[in-house]
This record gives structure tokens, C-alpha cells and sequence, in this order.
């Protein structure tokens, strides 16, 4: 701690510096140092060690693909807008799925441990990553409808996804009431459920099944067999 506050003390000092602070190359020096990056007047912390764990995880996942999907880990969301502006992307997002760039981003700072790692990876390379890669958009919205239809209101997994996409996201002082049933509830903005929000519950519904531990196996399985075919 002594060690992290001399450091910040000997940067305000270097900041306070008209010299240094109105000099970018300067700045630019400072914060590869520090490991530092500015998002407008900020400055972000980025934890090389905290990335490359998630990095080391991933490409644990998909030593054995052969096309395995391409990834990218960032610190953080404000480590991500640095590079890419604001993104469509909230607070709460740990991964998505990029179709622009067909790639999966990861928010290292989002994970704790190497299980729920994996758990994303899956949910963003079958469910959604998968999903549009196997199909046109005219099958995957036929599909997507399908699956919609055939929802179980019952099924708590699937009530936490309608309000945490279509509730929480607009409203995020809403608690999640498990006696409820989202899927007939006006959304906080006043609106019910597009046919556009109903095929994205329902792709989302999928990305979480294929979380579970029976498909991530079948999947390396069938990974397996194409290799050695």
C-alpha cells in the first residue's frame, strides 16, 4: 500500500508539472509506465496480469479447434471505448458477441474465475456466434420464432433473461420478482415485447443452454471427431 501510494503522489506531482501535462508525448510516457490509459479526462488502470489470465483460459478452451473463433480481451468496457468508442454495450456486460467484426470481446475485469470463462465462451460461440454462422437470416429468424413459441413461461432462467434484457437494462433500480411473468409485462419504457425482443430472448435462451456442461461436452466431442476425420 505505502509502495501504490508513493506512486500516485509521485504522478500527481508529475501531472502538476505544466511542463509534463501539456506535453501528450510526455503523458503518453507516464501512463505505458503506469500501465494507464485516458478515457477523456480520466485516466483507467489496466491490469496486463488480470487480461492475460483470461487470454490464458480462453485459448485453453479452444487449443483444439481447428477454425476456433476469434477473440479479444479487454480490461474493462471504458478499456474497450477507449479503442472503439461507445458501443452499444452496458455496465453489466461481462462478453459479447461483435457480428460487425465477427469477433467474441471479453471484459477481464468482469470475470473471477477460469469456470465462468468458460461458461461465456460457450454461451457466445454456440449461442449467438453459432447461431449466425450455421443460418441466413431468413432460417435464424424462423428458427428463433420456433423456439420463442415454445418457451416455458415457468421457467425461471428464462423470466431472469426477459428482465434482465428488457427490464433492468431500461429501469436499473427494478428488482427481479420471481412471481411475475416478464414476457406479458409492459416494459418500462411503455412498450410490450417486439417480435425483434421475443427472437432475442429466445437466441439469448439458447446462448444460456449452451452454458450447461452436457453441450459444452457434446461439443468437444464433435470438435474431436471433425479433427481426426
Amino acid at each position: 500500500l505505502k509502495t501504490a501510494s508513493e506512486s500516485f503522489e509521485n504522478l500527481e506531482v508529475q501531472l502538476a508539472d505544466p511542463d509534463i501535462a501539456n506535453d501528450p508525448k510526455k503523458l503518453e510516457s507516464i501512463a505505458i509506465s503506469l500501465n494507464l490509459k485516458t478515457l477523456g479526462m480520466h485516466w483507467i488502470k489496466v491490469n496486463k496480469n488480470q487480461v492475460k489470465k483470461v487470454e490464458t483460459i480462453i485459448n485453453r478452451i479452444k487449443g483444439s479447434w481447428k477454425n476456433s473463433p476469434n477473440t479479444i480481451v479487454y480490461q474493462s468496457l471504458d478499456d474497450y471505448r477507449l479503442d472503439n468508442g461507445q458501443a452499444n454495450v452496458d455496465k453489466f456486460t461481462n462478453a459479447f458477441y461483435d457480428h460487425d467484426n465477427d469477433q467474441i470481446v471479453f471484459f477481464a475485469d468482469m470475470f473471477t474465475d477460469a469456470g465462468k470463462v468458460q461458461k461465456k465462451f460457450y454461451h457466445e460461440t454456440i449461442g449467438h456466434q453459432g447461431l449466425k454462422g450455421i443460418f441466413s437470416d431468413k432460417e435464424l429468424n424462423q428458427n428463433l420464432d420456433s423456439v420463442f413459441a415454445k418457451l416455458d413461461p415457468k421457467n425461471i432462467t428464462l423470466q431472469q433473461i426477459v428482465f434482465s434484457y428488457h427490464h433492468h437494462s431500461l429501469d436499473n433500480s427494478l428488482i427481479f420478482d420471481p412471481k411475475k411473468n416478464y414476457l406479458n409485462e409492459v416494459k418500462p419504457n411503455g412498450f410490450s415485447l417486439t417480435l425483434q425482443d421475443k427472437r432475442d430472448i429466445a437466441e439469448e435462451y439458447i446462448a444460456n443452454e449452451a452454458e450447461k456442461v452436457e453441450v459444452r461436452a457434446t461439443t468437444n466431442r464433435l470438435v474431436k471427431l471433425f479433427n481426426t476425420s
